[in-house]
């Protein structure tokens, strides 16, 4: 017996010994392998780094931006490679990825000064208007045309192309505006605060204080582009302000069984939003899918810029981007902020404007927005949405005029959709 248990000892331990032997080879040809991999690596960064510095600018303009980002994550060098590449990576990337909006809302800085912060923030922007354009389609085409339904929506998506290529140059430059406007109104408020007083928000009701500033910046855009910026700009104020008041179709029963905030946004919170916001707090709040969400969303903000609410206000000024020289944020706290009314905040700076360029007219000034938002929703979309629900089809058959019944050939305005 204790023979066979040596023996059967012995084959085990030559089980174990083959497998321990077959386990060092494999693990040591993985090591051989990744040590090759990483020579040949090295090798290939070892030789990129080592090209004159033409030939390393010329490889990284040819790279997508995002692949610049993960490029500058590798390695200290590669970090030291863009650094110093940087400006001529900003002048071949404005000269074609920008357009003429783009270009001269924000002016590419000289070359010897070109930093690839210029870039991250012209980016942002950018998906700031397009999500806020899609948001916008969509608003449109459920809340105004009703299109609720997969088929209704697959009929509308041309419309809803258009209206979204036709949105964005739109955005991007109200976008533009209150990130200008946010700056200059944060440094006349610093300016004239004293530091005795406590941080406010006031809302100011004098028009000329509200519109010094805001017509400086508003006298650089092209009238033309202005007039439609200002259409855009009353719509977008009016389905934001929806987005932040419960239907009021609704009860208060129904209220109270689906857990809505019965109070709805007051005009001084939803300035704060647009104000110190701008466009992306706005799109980040209309992003919500539910009205509670994007309630919360926007008391949180509110309460999140005033250092009389929070410990952490200091890192949400920051995440705003406002921080300079002349806006020091250990001034935020002895700061009175003035306001303005959401419907002051574009409205009577840019009709002064578009009426001293004939564009606008005076009964048109004087008429209630509300009356031109459905034509302005009409273009976008591309028909008449006053006259027809959805796209009207072209005629498949020609009526000699000899056979005309004497109706109406535009049409009735039906619509098989409803």
């Amino acid at each position: 017996m204790i023979r066979k248990i040596v023996r059967t000892g012995s084959k085990c331990s030559v089980g174990r010994d083959s497998f321990n032997l077959s386990l060092s080879n494999t693990v040591t040809g993985l090591l051989n392998t990744f040590a090759d991999s990483r020579r040949r690596n090295v090798g290939f960064f070892g030789r990129l780094l080592a090209l004159p510095y033409e030939l390393q600018a010329q490889i990284l303009c040819e790279l997508p931006f995002v692949d610049l980002l993960a490029l500058r994550l590798t390695s200290r060098a590669c970090c030291d490679m863009l650094a110093t590449c940087q400006s001529d990576i900003v002048r071949s990337w404005t000269k074609h990825e920008l357009n003429r909006l783009e270009l001269s809302l924000y002016p590419p800085p000289p070359p010897g000064e070109a930093k690839l912060q210029y870039i991250f923030e012209v980016q942002r922007q950018q998906a700031i208007a397009r999500k806020l354009a899609k948001n916008a389609a969509d608003f449109v085409a459920r809340k105004i045309l009703l299109r609720d339904t997969a088929r209704k929506r697959e009929t509308f998506q041309p419309a809803w192309n258009r209206m979204y290529k036709k949105s964005m140059p739109l955005l991007f430059t109200v976008g533009h505006f209150l990130e200008q406007y946010r700056k200059q109104l944060l440094q006349k408020c610093v300016a004239e605060s004293d530091a005795a007083h406590g941080f406010r928000i006031i809302t100011c009701s004098d028009d000329e204080y509200v519109k010094t500033l805001q017509k400086e910046i508003l006298s650089k855009y092209d009238p033309e582009h202005l007039l439609e910026c200002h259409r855009m700009c009353y719509f977008l104020f009016q389905a934001f302000d929806q987005k932040l008041r419960p239907p009021s179709y609704a009860s208060p029963v129904e209220k109270l069984m689906r857990g809505w905030i019965g109070k709805p946004a007051s005009p001084e919170e939803i300035a704060v939003v647009w104000v110190l916001g701008g466009l992306g707090q706005v799109e980040k709040i209309w992003s919500h899918g539910s009205y509670n969400e994007r309630r919360k969303a926007q008391i949180s903000f509110v309460k999140g810029v005033s250092p009389n609410e929070t410990t952490i206000w200091k890192e949400n000024w920051r995440k705003l981007g406002v921080e300079s020289p002349l806006i020091p944020l250990d001034r935020i706290p002895s700061t009175q902020i003035m306001l303005p009314l959401p419907h002051n905040i574009w409205r009577a700076a840019a009709e002064e404007l578009l009426e001293s360029a004939h564009l606008l007219g005076e009964d048109q000034v004087a008429e209630d927005p509300t009356s031109g938002l459905r034509s302005f929703v009409s273009e976008l979309v591309g028909f008449d949405t006053r006259r027809y629900a959805s796209p009207p089809q072209p005629r498949t058959h020609d009526f000699p005029d000899d056979d005309s019944d004497g109706e109406d050939e535009e049409g009735d305005g039906s619509d098989s959709d409803g």
